[in-house]
């Protein structure tokens, strides 16, 4: 069912600024900005998590001993860490009567508590602005609040007039907020002046997520309609239902979106959404013991021939329009309730990834009739696969867009019904089940890999160790690096997985909820566990630790008078800042300096007063580091010299007077022979004072 409303398609008119966007976004920061990373929702950053990784912290987790004694409040199904400058942001609720929750700003190197908003409860993952450092954080109370990100203090805030329950979305300078009563706010990020509201007439049940390509805004709501919405004006796009089911809710959220979001692959103009299916029982397939078709032809035939088992849908953002459907098959995270289970939630949502030679394709969990364990045949609990899958029939040759490729992963298999997060880091798949955060790298994805038709040939990965989540004592345990070297078996569970690796709690269960957030993040530097009950485990990734370090030093350069010059570092450090000193003195911004506070400086038409020693100072929460000296040396003309030729005559006088007055830029620089930022009287009086002294 697909409604339309609103005047002639316009996204055009965004699509400039739209591009500039993700310009600005791909040059921005490493952190992990909003939830799923980016506005996109896509769950891939760059940065890769190469080992080894160091314990550093963890945050209403285990204590000294690795027990509960660190726990402080049960976080909120929709609160998934986000990172900005110093900080990790974590939304913990309403305020307990110890005073915990409300919204936390964490040191990134230490997670000590730079500041806490205790008011009001604040229920999902907030958003941070990266040009101004402003977090954006959506109340219970409706209101949406900027914050300053350093310190906590309100910068402003702007009434939806509804719980804002769904994560914040920031795209270019404006934020976007889904209400419980249905609408969607365009807010300007400066001002907090609204743009438009648009009304969906049913709650929404995910975030919103945005396309700068095509400048629409997607979300969906909980009478399962997925909503398109032009971000220009606030005029629907399209609407439309995917599924003939009927919307279900709690306790068993049959029939949902909730606790998903909208993942929208640009290059290939579509949009996914991930609801869950009628039903428990809507687990198990047509095959033996309840298990999936065995190839992806078969697979899509059977979702084609059963509507109400589609949970995955591939949605053309232009009109809404099925544009495939995915050979995926319902899998969920299940929900218990009253002793039993009553359904699941959709958590694994499509990460979708560009690769350098331009191809666009989405990894998740599948359905596969060819799993097994040890070479014995499973039942459909157990018939998943981590998969990728091609958006196009151009990708891999003889593949349909909607296939999927099996990657292989450390087990045969992946639990059916339950199913966690996948994440990706560089090419790092990270996957958050609820007792072992698992992980793998991509190594061989070549075309013949992988296929249905070559099950034992699948998409190549290395492992990388992995952290379970509570572990059965073994030994004495290292409480200062959580590293075990044995192998780790789940506490009170008896699960198992090859050590060596990383553990949360000791000998004793961690906290668990039904679908809860678990999901893991790589962000400047840092791999961050988030668990069920809200807790974090936070690990510096290749090598680094918690204080800064100087990786790769400024060098040292020569230059003509009026050159230019950038001197830069490479280091480490988690939230870290930087300032560039010369001869000892701090450098400052101004009309030829640029970049003195970040990890690039330089430094247009040079002169000689620029010449000496430079050297920058990394600082963060934990410390700080000085790199050694980069020299400049300038060679040219002497001061008074204005047209270079190295003679200090009347000729420099004639190029001296057009720039008298003016800001020392361009070919005035060289005019500014007292380096006060100012071109007059006093640099013509070194001129004067050059032409007749000694020549």
């Amino acid at each position: 069912m697909i409604d339309r409303a609103g005047g002639a398609v316009c996204w055009r008119c965004g699509l400039f600024l739209g591009l500039l966007w993700c310009v600005s976004q791909s040059m921005a920061s490493t952190d992990w900005v909003q939830d799923a990373h980016d506005a996109q929702r896509t769950g891939a950053t760059a940065e890769s998590p190469d080992l080894p990784w160091t314990y550093l912290w963890s945050w209403n987790g285990c204590d000294a001993q690795g027990g509960l004694g660190g726990r402080r409040y049960q976080g909120p199904h929709e609160s998934r860490p986000i990172t900005g400058g110093a900080h990790i942001y974590v939304a913990a609720g309403e305020l307990d009567a110890e005073g915990d929750g409300g919204l936390y700003a964490l040191r990134k190197c230490d997670g000590a508590v730079a500041w806490q908003r205790t008011s009001p409860a604040f229920d999902a993952t907030p958003a941070y602005h990266v040009p101004s450092g402003a977090l954006l954080a959506g109340g219970r109370d409706g209101v949406l609040y900027k914050l300053a990100g350093a310190t906590g203090q309100v910068q402003g805030t702007y009434n939806a007039g509804s719980a804002i329950s769904k994560s914040v979305l920031i795209a270019g300078e404006r934020v976007y907020v889904v209400t419980e009563a249905g609408t969607l706010h365009a807010v300007d990020i400066a001002t907090l002046a609204p743009l438009w509201v648009y009304s969906a007439g049913s709650p929404a049940a995910t975030p919103p997520a945005y396309d700068a390509a095509q400048n629409v805004v997607v979300f969906c709501t909980r009478d399962l309609y997925v909503h398109a919405v032009n971000g220009e004006n606030g005029t629907r796009r399209w609407r439309v239902k995917p599924s003939p089911n009927t919307p279900g809710g709690p306790p068993a959220y049959n029939n949902s979106f909730e606790f998903g979001w909208p993942v929208i692959a640009s290059q290939h103009g579509l949009v996914f959404v991930h609801q869950s299916v009628e039903s428990f029982e809507d687990l198990w397939g047509p095959g033996p013991m309840g298990r999936y078709p065995n190839t992806n032809a078969a697979i899509r035939a059977y979702l084609a021939s059963t509507p109400s088992k589609q949970n995955l849908f591939a949605l053309d953002l232009a009109d809404g329009s099925v544009r495939f459907i995915p050979a995926v098959g319902p899998g969920y995270l299940e929900i218990w309730w009253q002793g039993g289970p009553v359904g699941g939630v959709p958590v694994c949502q499509p990460v979708v990834r560009r690769y350098p030679d331009g191809s666009e394709v989405a990894y998740i969990l599948w359905r596969c009739g060819q799993t097994n364990s040890g070479g014995n045949p499973v039942d459909g609990r157990w018939d998943s696969q981590v998969g990728e899958m091609v958006l196009d029939n151009q990708t891999i040759p003889g593949l349909s867009a909607g296939d999927l490729r099996r990657v292989q992963w450390l087990d045969d298999f992946v639990i059916t019904d339950e199913q966690g997060p996948l994440t990706m880091a560089g090419d790092t798949l990270l996957y958050a089940h609820w007792a072992f955060g698992e992980h793998r790298r991509i190594t061989d994805r070549g075309p013949t890999r992988g296929l249905d038709s070559d099950w034992n040939n699948p998409i190549q990965t290395s492992h990388l160790p992995s952290f379970c989540r509570w572990i059965a004592a073994d030994g004495t345990p290292n409480v200062q690096t959580h590293w075990h070297e044995g192998g780790l078996t789940l506490y009170g569970d008896g699960r198992y997985q090859p050590g060596p690796g990383w553990w949360g709690y000791w000998n004793v269960s961690g906290p668990e909820s039904n679908y809860a957030s678990w999901y893991t993040i790589v962000a400047d530097g840092l791999v961050i566990f988030s668990g069920g009950g809200g807790d974090l485990f936070v690990f510096a990734h290749s090598g680094r630790g918690a204080a800064p370090a100087i990786l790769t030093p400024p060098a040292s350069a020569t230059v003509p008078v009026g050159g230019n010059v950038t001197f830069s570092v490479t280091a480490s450090g988690p939230g870290r800042t930087y300032q560039w000193y010369r001869n000892g003195a701090p450098l400052s911004d101004s009309p030829r300096i640029t970049g003195a506070s970040t990890a690039a400086i330089t430094i247009t038409s040079v002169v000689p007063a620029d010449a000496g020693n430079y050297t920058v100072t990394v600082t963060n929460a934990c410390g700080s580091a000085t790199s050694s000296p980069a020299t400049l040396t300038v060679n040219g003309s002497a001061i008074g010299d204005a047209d270079l030729d190295g003679d200090v005559d009347l000729r420099d006088l004639a190029q001296f007077q057009p720039c008298f007055a003016l800001p020392p830029t361009g070919a005035c620089a060289v005019c500014d022979w007292t380096s006060d930022g100012a071109i007059d009287a006093q640099d013509l009086g070194v001129w004067y004072a050059t032409v007749t002294g000694p020549q």
